[in-house]
């Protein structure tokens, strides 16, 4: 967002939230330091860490405790708050080579629920059938030694189905700080049923994680609190470690850019963002997965129509002017449920996304030196897209996993080809 947003934010609300985006990723402390000191508490420094933690603990924040702006050093951010004069006084402390934006609220795409009996009989989801992951898997690919961040209200740590997926958990505070020794909970269900749709291991006869072998890094990052600080404290930890594809079912109405430089940033970094476009149905799209550099997903059922409340926007831009790019599996989606050992079903893109995430999962593990851009390229080749789709609401349609992965094999031989014969790889 604009000089001029954060001006009116300033002017109504006396303060507004800002995002430094520093032009080098080894900035000396000397100058962080000296941008901090523009930025002020906010109103989430001095409450209590419960009103920002997803895990309900009583996790007492003490005020001041940390500085007033966050630092991200993975991605070279600094966040907080500014009055008038801390926005006056960073305007002449930021490097002409660095960038400013105001930050919208970020939210959670919630849930819509469902009306369908959760099923019992031991099968395969549809979802997962539907994209073929089964036929995958036939060929040794389950998602092993493949890192997937999985940034949303947390995750059931004790779930049969989601234990044995889990690599990392962070939860994080109001203000966007690792809390330390937090045990793995979900605040909600939310996060456990996409984590279920992405990793989870057969359980009583259910079938229902798409890359039923990798390893999960997963966050509390929505829920209350500075959610934008949250999130973008939740992207930069999962730097830590060698995630290749990122899952985000969250996000806000609207088309805003301020976060298309971070975006690049993940794609430089070779992990591959999957990011649900809303349900606010058509004419509505949500940031980030409305940006044309994104791999944004819509939902479908299981007879191939498009969600009705499933988000799609044509905008005026020559590359990717139509969201989402692709639609997955998003309606009676069975999968974990948080706080026991059971199962329930949930509808939405939430549900599309991480389905996705676990096909882009497969992928990786099939060609591990597959770049971002060629994963994004082989799933959006392998769509096609049913007469029930109509183009304004599914764009490409949906890939088939084998295809894709066929699509993935020839880009990677292709590259090594030409770099083989010493010309320059694409």
């Amino acid at each position: 967002m604009s000089k001029a947003y954060i001006q009116q934010q300033i002017r109504q609300r006396g303060k507004a939230a800002v995002m430094v985006m520093l032009s080098s990723e080894a900035k000396a402390d000397s100058y962080v330091a000296a941008l901090g000191e523009c930025f002020e508490y906010s109103e989430q420094h001095q409450a209590v860490a419960a009103m920002g933690s997803t895990s309900g603990r009583g996790h007492v924040y003490r005020q001041h405790q940390h500085p007033p702006a966050l630092y991200l050093k993975n991605l070279s951010v600094v966040y907080g708050q500014v009055s008038k004069k801390g926005w006056e006084r960073l305007q002449g402390t930021i490097a002409a080579s660095d960038d400013v934006a105001g930050t919208a609220p970020i939210q959670p795409i919630r849930g819509l629920g469902s009306t369908a009996s959760v099923p019992t009989a031991p099968q395969v989801a549809w979802g997962v059938a539907k994209i073929q992951a089964p036929a995958l898997w036939k060929q040794g690919l389950s998602g092993k030694g493949v890192l997937v961040a999985h940034l949303d209200t947390g995750i059931d740590g004790e779930h049969p189905s989601l234990k044995p997926a889990i690599a990392q958990f962070a939860d994080f505070d109001a203000t966007g700080h690792v809390i330390e020794g937090a045990p793995i909970a979900d605040s909600d269900v939310h996060g456990s049923h996409t984590a279920g749709i992405i990793a989870g291991r057969p359980f009583l006869g259910q079938e229902i994680g798409v890359a039923p072998g990798c390893q999960l890094v997963s966050a509390a990052v929505i829920e209350g609190g500075d959610q934008v600080a949250r999130v973008l404290a939740g992207v930069d930890w999962m730097l830590n470690f060698r995630v290749r594809v990122l899952n985000l079912s969250l996000g806000f109405q609207g088309y805003f850019d301020q976060y298309i430089p971070l975006l690049a940033k993940l794609l430089e970094k070779n992990v591959l963002p999957v990011f649900a476009i809303g349900n606010g149905g058509p004419g509505t799209s949500c940031s980030p997965a409305n940006y044309p550099q994104a791999l944004s997903v819509g939902a479908v059922d299981e007879s191939g129509h498009v969600d009705p409340d499933s988000g799609s926007e044509t905008f005026p831009r020559k590359v990717n002017p139509l969201v989402p790019d692709l639609v997955m599996p998003g309606v009676d989606i069975v999968s974990a449920n948080a706080g026991g050992a059971n199962f329930r079903l949930d509808s939405g893109t939430s549900m599309a996304t991480p389905h996705l995430a676990g096909l882009a999962t497969l992928l990786v593990e099939a060609c591990p030196t597959a770049t971002a851009s060629q994963l994004q390229a082989a799933i959006c080749q392998a769509c096609s897209r049913e007469p029930s789709m109509p183009i304004t609401r599914a764009n490409l349609g949906m890939p088939d996993g084998v295809k894709a992965l066929a699509v993935l094999q020839g880009l990677v031989a292709a590259k090594k080809t030409v770099t083989a014969a010493g010309g320059q790889a694409s």
